[in-house]
This record gives structure tokens, C-alpha cells and sequence, in this order.
């Protein structure tokens, strides 16, 4: 085998060139008892190589050759660096910068003191850690790889970037955009294999280290990092990829997590966010700490196959974006929102239609599990939520909110289940005046124990409106009371903050099951017209199996309500419809659409 390095120690190396001059063929092992004697060292541009027999002493001239230089064990570069730099290079406030294209390798672990430990300020160039350490001691306004002037293909990997204090822009960050003028973007950096711990502000801060300037980075890939105690990672820009990260933060104060948002300039939005596979730990003190993992200002943005412990504001998120997929992903103990999306659109056309799909998440022991937003005058062109689990929230298990006066409609919610929640399992809302929410699908969901209503449409501000809402094959059993809900199984229009300013119609529920509820099986309040329940099942109920409170022109057909304490059916006017199941139902006909 040719070898591009030789060793007699285990340690030392031998030139590539020699070989190939040579074409030698042989083993490492061998190199010992061709070259029996030391005799003296002498310098290479390279490092210091021994001379260890005299040509002529040895039996035959290649060997002689091979044996005239061997490299001693220090400080000899490796052959696919360009250039080494260590600890006299950095440390003591030295910057080490980068003014050329080429591969720099660290030679040794890294103390420093003060300042930018490294500098990048040429395009074309690999930092090659080497699994060594670069520390900032933690002394103040210590910075560790900082990157300027529009630099593009930049590669950083393989190392250890710790205890760097100071605030932002100044300190605390492990690698950092250092630019000059609004003109600057960053092109093509590849952060991997690189570990970040008991930084004061951030592991990767590449988001405009002058707020006053408009910064993007055009492509950023990181991948394989973890962070302890280290902040988050940030990119600002046109695309950008985290996958196979780790984060775990436990400083109160310190934004955390992953953050990817669109440019800052305007109307400018990015263009494609990823972020797979990655993990996030958040054990905050006290304090607003920011998001677990979230995207914003984005055309395309996709978070897959993520967990986040703990966090706030929220655990996992999304704001102004055209197209966003959430799937896979599980989000525990969240001080707030486990998942939570807001105003579409944002960055983009301010009336521009957008698509979430939210696709076999968990939301547990948090605040609120699911709440998705629509405000600041834009919408969605549709919402897709397919079989994900809110369970254990200290309030809501999944929440439609419409803030603004611009309709919000096409909202499919399929396979999901609210448990154990604190309050309403599935809350739609009016939140404005004139906020009208519309064409809004449950299908086989099921909320089952919840501390509030299992379904629940509500209009909180007089001059909302709710239509066109249908129940589908969904079920809502052992549902109790809370101060949001009075424990309804299905609640449409009637709850503690409903208004009578608003109005609702056009809801079905079809084929549903509402049973063991702390108060009635299906509630309509004073607003609700032409409303239908049809082949549904009330049963078990404390209160009513199925009640219209002041509601006119609504339709009860072909149900069942059996064993209802208070009643089976009442309030029930006579422009309602009410018809009851066929005949040969024998003994169930009796109690089939019967008023108390």
C-alpha cells in the first residue's frame, strides 16, 4: 500500500511525496528496523524531522531515502491542512484571522481572554477542530468564531467551543456573524460535529451581530451540534437546515432552543427551514425564555420528528409563513404553548393564504397543547390537523382562535383526542368584533375528561360569528366543569364568556356520542340557528341529554338519549324540528327526540 503517512512510533509521519517519488511498497511496522539510528534533527517548513541514518549506511538506496528524514512527534501539520494555528496564536487576546482560502486545523486545546478568538475573513474556508476545545474562560466579551465581510463556504467542525461570558453582540456567543454594512450576507456555512457548552447568550448567533443593519445568511446547514447551557441556535435568512441537534439549557434568561427566521429587511421572506430530528431541554428559572424550536418569515417551513421539554412562547411554533408542516414531534411540560402558530402570512402579502399541517404530534402536560392563531388581517387557506394528542394541559387541549376581522375558514381536524385536559378539549372562538370563523370539520376526535367542555363553539366578543362547523363520528365522555365551560359534552354557544351579540349556525353533529358529562350531552345557546343533531347518542349525562337554550330554527333527528339525569331532552321550541328515530326501534323509540 502507498501510505501518506509513516510512523516508527506511533506518532510521527513521513511526507506523502516520498513515497509517491519513490513507489514504495511496505508496512509502517517495518520503518524501526530499516532506520536503527537517530543522529540528528534538523527544521521543515512543517515541522522538525530527525535524521536517522546516513545515506550509504543503509543496503540500498531507496532505503537510505526513506530513512534520511523521519518526522519527530511534535508539531507537524496534518496533510489536509493548509495551515495550523494553537495556543499562541489566540490566546492572551490575540485574533486569530483568517485572511486566505484553506483548511485550518487546531493543533491543541484553546485558552483565551478576551475578544474574537477567531476571525473568518475570506471566503472558501474549512475550520478543522479536531475535537479540541476553544474557551473563552469565561472572561467577559469573549466571542469564539466570528465570521464577516460576506464571507461564502465556510465550514466549521469537529470541536468544543465553551465558557465565552458577555452580552450580545459582545460576548457569550460560540460563532457569530461579525458584518459592517446592511450589503452583507453570508453564503453556504456548514456548522457540524460541534459541541457548545456554559456559553452566556448563544451557541450559534448567526442573526445580525449590528441590529442596526439588515443581515441574512443565503444557506446555512448545521448539523450534529448539541449545546448545554448555551442558548440557542439562531439563523436569520433565506434558507437554512438544523437537523440532529441537541439542546439542553437550564439558564434562566437565555433565549433557548432553535430559531430560524426570515430576512429583516421588509417584505423579504425565506425561502426553505428544516429542522429534524433534534431535541431541545428547556429547565428555565424565571423569566420570558423564549421558544423551544419555532420558524418564522418563511415561504416553506418544515419541523419534523422533534421533542421539546419545557420551554415557552412557545415550545414548538410558527409565524408569517405560506407553507408549514409540523409532524412527528412531541412537546412536554411547555410553560405556556406547547404548539402554537401565529398570523399567517406575515412578511408575505398581507392578505396571502397559507397552509398548516400539523400531522401525529403530542402536546402534553403544558399550558395549552394546540392553539392556532389567526390575526393581523391575514388567513389560511387551510388547517390540517391529523391525529395528534393534547393531554394533560393545564388548560385547553386544542384552540381556534380568530383575532381579525378577515374570515378564516377550511379548518380539518381529524383523529385527534383532547384527554385529561384542564379546561375545554376543543375550543373554537370569535375573539373580534366581526371575526368570522367558518368550514370548520371534526372528524373522529374524541375528548374524553376533560376539566371543561369536550367541544366548545364560543363567540367572546359581540359581532362574531361561527358557521358551518360539523361533528363527525366524534365522541365526548366523563367531561367536567371549569370556569372557561360548564361541562357540556358538546357546547355550541353556551359558556361562561359567550355573548349574546354573536350568532352561530349552520353546526352539525352527525353519528356523535356524548355520554358521563358533567352537565348536558348537546348544548345550543341563545344564538344558535339552524343547527342540527342527527343519528347522535346522549346518554348518562348529569344534566341533558340535548338542550336548545333560546335557540330557534334548530333540528333534532333520528337520536337517542337514554339515563340523562335532569332530562333527556328540554328547552326544545316548537319551530324546532324534532323527528324521532323509525318505529321498529321498539323500546328506544320512546325516549328518541322526546321534549320533558
Amino acid at each position: 500500500m502507498i501510505r501518506g503517512a509513516m510512523s516508527n512510533d506511533g506518532t510521527s509521519f513521513i511526507r506523502k511525496q516520498i513515497f509517491l517519488s519513490l513507489g514504495l511498497f511496505f508496512s509502517c511496522s517495518n520503518l524501526g528496523a530499516m532506520c536503527p539510528q537517530t543522529v540528528g534533527p534538523i527544521t521543515a517548513s512543517d515541522g522538525t524531522w530527525t535524521v536517522v541514518s546516513r545515506i550509504g549506511q543503509a543496503t540500498n538506496v531507496i532505503q537510505s531515502q526513506i530513512c534520511a528524514i523521519a518526522p519527530s512527534s511534535a508539531g507537524i501539520t496534518d496533510l489536509s491542512c493548509s495551515f495550523t494555528f494553537g495556543q499562541t496564536d489566540v490566546g492572551g487576546g490575540n485574533i486569530y484571522n483568517i485572511v486566505s482560502p484553506g483548511t485550518y486545523c487546531m493543533a491543541q486545546n484553546i485558552t483565551f481572554t478576551a475578544g474574537t478568538a477567531i476571525r473568518v475573513n475570506s471566503s472558501d474556508v474549512t475550520i478543522e477542530m479536531k475535537g479540541h476545545t476553544l474557551s473563552g474562560g469565561s472572561n467577559a466579551n469573549t466571542l469564539g468564531i466570528g465570521l464577516g465581510a460576506s464571507v461564502q463556504n465556510v465550514t466549521i467542525q469537529n470541536g468544543i467551543i465553551e465558557r465565552l461570558a458577555g452580552s450580545f453582540p459582545t460576548g457569550g456567543v460560540g460563532i457569530i456573524d461579525q458584518i459592517s454594512n446592511a450589503s452583507q450576507t453570508l453564503k453556504n456555512i456548514t456548522i457540524q460535529n460541534m459541541s457548545f457548552n456554559n456559553n452566556s447568550v448563544a451557541a450559534i448567533g448567526l442573526n445580525g451581530s449590528n441590529s442596526s443593519t439588515i443581515f441574512d445568511v443565503d444557506g446555512a446547514f448545521i448539523e450534529n451540534c448539541d449545546a448545554y447551557n448555551s442558548g440557542r441556535i439562531n439563523v436569520q435568512g433565506y434558507s437554512a437546515t438544523v437537523q440532529n441537534c441537541e439542546m439542553y439549557d437550564n439558564r434562566s434568561g437565555v433565549l433557548s432552543g432553535i430559531f430560524l427566521t426570515g430576512p429583516s429587511g421588509g417584505a423579504l421572506i425565506a425561502n426553505d427551514f428544516l429542522i429534524q430530528d433534534c431535541i431541545v431541554t428547556c429547565s428555565f428559572g424565571i423569566g420570558l425564555d423564549g421558544s423551544g424550536i419555532q420558524i418564522q418569515r418563511v415561504q416553506n417551513g418544515a419541523i419534523s420528528n422533534c421533542m421539546v421539554m419545557g420551554g415557552r412562547e412557545p415550545a414548538i411554533g410558527a409565524a408569517g409563513f405560506t407553507n408549514m408542516v409540523i409532524s412527528d414531534c412531541v412537546s412536554q411540560g411547555a410553560v405556556t404553548h406547547a404548539f402554537q402558530i401565529n398570523n399567517p402570512g406575515v412578511g408575505l402579502n398581507p392578505n396571502a393564504n397559507a397552509t398548516l399541517t400539523i400531522e401525529r404530534c403530542v402536546a402534553e402536560a403544558s399550558s395549552t397543547g394546540f392553539e392556532i392563531n389567526n390575526g393581523l388581517n391575514t388567513t389560511y387557506a387551510a388547517v390540517n390537523i391529523v391525529d395528534c394528542i393534547a393531554e394533560f394541559n393545564g388548560v385547553f387541549g386544542f384552540v381556534f382562535n380568530n383575532a381579525t376581522t378577515v374570515n378564516w375558514g377550511n379548518i380539518n381536524v381529524k383523529g385527534c383526542s383532547a384527554l385529561g385536559n384542564g379546561s375545554v378539549g376543543f375550543l373554537v372562538n370569535s375573539g373580534a368584533v366581526a371575526a368570522v370563523i367558518t368550514d370548520i370539520v371534526f372528524e373522529n376526535c374524541v375528548a374524553q375528561k376533560n376539566r371543561g367542555d369536550g367541544f366548545q363553539l364560543s363567540i367572546f366578543t359581540p359581532g362574531g360569528l361561527i358557521r358551518d362547523v360539523v361533528f363527525r363520528d366524534c365522541v365526548a365522555q366523563a367531561n367536567s366543569s371549569s370556569v372557561f365551560s360548564y361541562g357540556d359534552g358538546f357546547s355550541v354557544g353556551y359558556a361562561p364568556f359567550q355573548v349574546n351579540g354573536g350568532h352561530i349556525f349552520g353546526v352539525s353533529c352527525l353519528n356523535c356520542v356524548s355520554q358521563q358529562n358533567a352537565r348536558d350531552g348537546f348544548s345550543f345557546g341563545l344564538t344558535t340557528t339552524f343547527c342540527k343533531v342527527l343519528d347522535s347518542c346522549a346518554m348518562l349525562n348529569t344534566g341533558t341529554g340535548f338542550t336548545n337554550l333560546g335557540g330557534t330554527t334548530n333540528a333534532f333527528i333520528s337520536n337517542v338519549a337514554l339515563f340523562n339525569t335532569a332530562a333527556d331532552y328540554s328547552g326544545l321550541a316548537a319551530v324546532d324540528t324534532i323527528v324521532s328515530r323509525a318505529s321498529n326501534l321498539s323500546a328506544v323509540t320512546g325516549r328518541s327526540n322526546t321534549s320533558t
